[in-house]
């Protein structure tokens, strides 16, 4: 999603009832790179998870945002 101010966000989906690993990091800095973003605009990183993320996902830092399920009601 390209917005103003010269942001993509980026959001990745992992539709589990399980909680989501730190092998996310990998799979979306893949997708940063395939991407190949302008280098004038910043990539904000968003993790759609409903059933949750590990600890590892949420002490990273990585994503500037992990939203559960309580987005999608």
């Amino acid at each position: 999603v390209r917005r103003r101010g010269d942001v993509l966000t980026l959001l990745e989906r992992k539709l589990s009832a399980r909680p989501v690993g730190t092998s996310v990091l990998d799979e979306v800095r893949r997708k940063i790179r395939v991407l190949k973003a302008p280098s004038t605009h910043a990539v904000e990183r968003v993790l759609l998870a409903p059933g949750g993320v590990t600890s590892g996902v949420v002490n990273s830092g990585f994503f500037h945002r992990i939203a559960g399920i309580e987005v999608l009601f």
